[in-house]
Formats: structure tokens, C-alpha cells, sequence
């Protein structure tokens, strides 16, 4: 908590936690699946990166220099990889509004596939000629987008929970921290999903009695049922966390 103020890193641990709990969110109600999308968007130095990597890239790369996957992948490798770690945060990093025409137009277009993609269960096309629905099976899981902040994606970036960071949001000290402990917080995680498994049903069972009554009671906080979801994921990660500190 002290790598930066708690309305940044909050949600950053929160999407942290939702990525281990995502099954048991599925589980609980297939309504209750996470597809959750994470913007992390700030210049150039700000250390989004950096930060990402140490409460992401845990998960799902061998090597400390590697980030799971950016935006100079093809969509295709990336949804493949989404399908294949459902209950992982996958961590696509430096999206960027620089470049050639061309190349501007391919990250535009990137950005916003994956957005609709894993928040809307669809592709750019909703259907095809004969007018037919073509979302097919909505995937469900994770995903943290680290770039640049630009003028012409905020309306798509709205449909994230969207995270603006600059060059005096995290701290460089508490940062290396983590980054010379590499085990610091795989072992709170390990013991994290020692206690899920130990508790599975009740945890399940927890998600399903209170996310309903937690979405009505912040009703008149979120007309959207998009950010409301989002929020109620979040609140239950924190919750059942917070058992799990209480418990170790």
C-alpha cells in the first residue's frame, strides 16, 4: 500500500486479487464472471510499467525482463492467450498514439478490440451480414492495459476502470523493494490461494449470497451496470482478503 495513495493502488491490488478469485467468481453465478479491464494510462517514465510488472507479471512469465504481452502482438495471439488463462490477469503493456498514420491506426484499433472483447464479449463487428449474432462465447477473466493517455481513446477507455498516473504517483524506493524481494508477494499469494482452497465452498458460497445485496445497496451510486459490477468485484476481493489477513 505504500508504493502509492490507495485510490491508485487500491484498484491495481484489487485486480490483482480478482485475477486468483476469478473461478470462484464463476462458480458463485456465470453472471458473476469476471470480465474485467484495467487501464493503467500515464507518460513516459511515470513507472506504470514497472509497477504492473511487479503486481501482474507474477503470474505468467519466467523471466523478470519479460512482460506477458504488449501491443505489438497480433490480437490473435492475445486472445488465444486470454482463453488459455482465463483466471490469469494477463498484462498487455505500452499502448502509444505515436508513429505513422499506419501504425497509429493498428494500436487504435488494438486498443479497442480488446477492450469490446473481454468488456463486451465481442469483436469491432456485433454481426454479420445477414444480421445475425456473432458475439458467440463471451470470455471471461482479466486484463491490464498500460500506454499513454491520448485524446481520441477516452471514450472507449471509459468503459474501463481506467487508473491516470504521472511521474510522482509511485514510490521509486518502495518499488525496489518488491523489485530485489522477488518472493515478497508470490508468497502472500501462495498462501492466499492456500486459503481458497482450504475454503472454497464457503468462499464461493460468500460471493454468491452478497453480490446481489452489495449491487443494490450501491445502486444509486453507478447508473451503469458496468461500473457497478466492477466496484462490487473489487469490494468482495477486499473482503475476502481481508479473512484470508484475519485468518494468517
Amino acid at each position: 500500500m505504500k508504493l502509492a495513495a490507495p485510490k491508485i493502488i487500491a484498484p491495481m491490488l484489487g485486480t490483482c486479487l480478482l485475477g486468483i478469485l476469478s473461478k470462484l467468481f464463476t462458480d458463485a453465478s456465470e453472471e458473476y464472471a469476471p470480465r474485467f479491464v484495467l487501464a493503467i494510462i500515464g507518460k513516459s517514465g511515470s513507472l506504470k510499467t514497472a509497477a504492473s510488472k511487479v503486481l501482474f507479471s507474477v503470474y505468467n512469465t519466467d523471466t523478470e525482463s519479460t512482460i506477458p504481452a504488449s501491443f505489438q502482438d497480433t490480437l490473435t495471439s492475445l486472445e488465444m492467450r486470454f482463453k488459455e488463462l482465463p483466471c490469469v490477469p494477463i498484462l498487455v503493456d505500452d499502448y502509444y498514439n505515436l508513429g505513422n498514420a499506419g501504425k497509429k491506426g493498428d494500436m487504435s484499433v488494438m486498443l479497442e478490440t480488446l477492450i469490446r472483447f473481454m468488456g463486451d464479449g465481442i469483436g469491432k463487428n456485433r454481426s454479420n451480414a445477414k444480421l445475425e449474432n456473432v458475439k458467440g462465447f463471451r470470455p471471461t477473466g482479466t486484463v491490464i492495459l498500460t500506454g499513454e493517455a491520448t485524446t481520441g481513446q477516452h471514450s472507449m477507455l471509459l468503459r474501463c476502470l481506467t487508473v491516470y498516473v504521472d511521474n510522482h504517483t509511485f514510490s521509486g524506493e518502495n518499488l525496489r523493494v518488491f523489485q530485489q524481494n522477488k518472493t515478497l508477494l508470490t508468497t502472500l499469494l501462495y498462501h492466499f490461494v492456500v486459503f481458497l482452497e482450504l475454503n472454497y465452498e464457503t468462499v464461493v458460497s460468500y460471493i454468491a449470497d452478497n453480490f446481489q445485496v452489495l449491487y443494490d445497496n450501491c445502486s444509486q451510486y453507478f447508473q451503469d451496470a458496468r461500473p457497478r459490477y466492477q466496484y462490487i468485484q473489487l469490494q468482495l476481493a477486499f473482503l475476502i482478503f481481508s479473512r484470508f489477513l484475519m485468518n494468517l
